[in-house]
């Protein structure tokens, strides 16, 4: 059973822009582009924690959980959730970083990121189609059911995520948001 306002570790995914201008050519042979990290929703970790869980616009556009996003690295896949937590640490910066995120911003209820594609790796996965990528973050979970008015009708949820920090950003086969996140 989750206790209140527990720590967790998550991930959630990012959808970046696609078409053919979406990328620009970026430093040493490098591509940047913009994508949408998250929006205004509830989120379903069913599988992880029995939980249905809002991410709320006062959470979600919080300055200080959009600034801990920028400078996380792109991974080219998530570290071991039984070291660290599945999180990055500077033991396992230099080994996994691909890539950054040097800049977020605000477009309505979307959460978007400016990703810098850097490595071989990083760009193989953009050029094959992987233009889904998952977030690694941690949050406070508050057990606060309710429903959230949804784009698509009443979502209803088992708590809330607050304090939300970014810690790394990696490819994925699908949004745990959907195609809008």
């Amino acid at each position: 059973r989750v206790g209140p306002s527990e720590w967790r570790s998550y991930r959630t995914t990012v959808h970046l822009d696609a078409g053919p201008s979406a990328a620009e050519p970026h430093g040493a042979g490098g591509l940047i582009t913009w994508g949408t990290a998250t929006t205004v929703t509830v989120l379903d970790y069913q599988s992880e924690f029995g939980t249905q869980e809002l991410r709320a616009a006062e959470d979600v556009f919080d300055p200080v959980s959009m600034a801990s996003a920028i400078g996380v690295p792109l991974t080219i896949h998530h570290p071991d959730p039984a070291v660290d937590d599945g999180l990055v640490t500077p033991d396992t910066y230099r080994d996994l970083n691909h890539g950054s995120v040097p800049e977020v911003a605000r477009r309505d209820n979307d959460f978007r990121v400016r990703v810098v594609l850097a490595s071989r790796e990083a760009l193989d996965a953009y050029e094959s189609g992987m233009r889904e990528l998952s977030f690694a973050y941690s949050s406070r979970y508050v057990p606060e059911p309710g429903v959230f008015d949804g784009p698509n009708g009443p979502m209803p949820y088992t708590g809330r995520q607050t304090e939300i920090r970014y810690n790394a950003l990696a490819p994925g086969p699908a949004a745990r948001a959907g195609r809008v996140a």
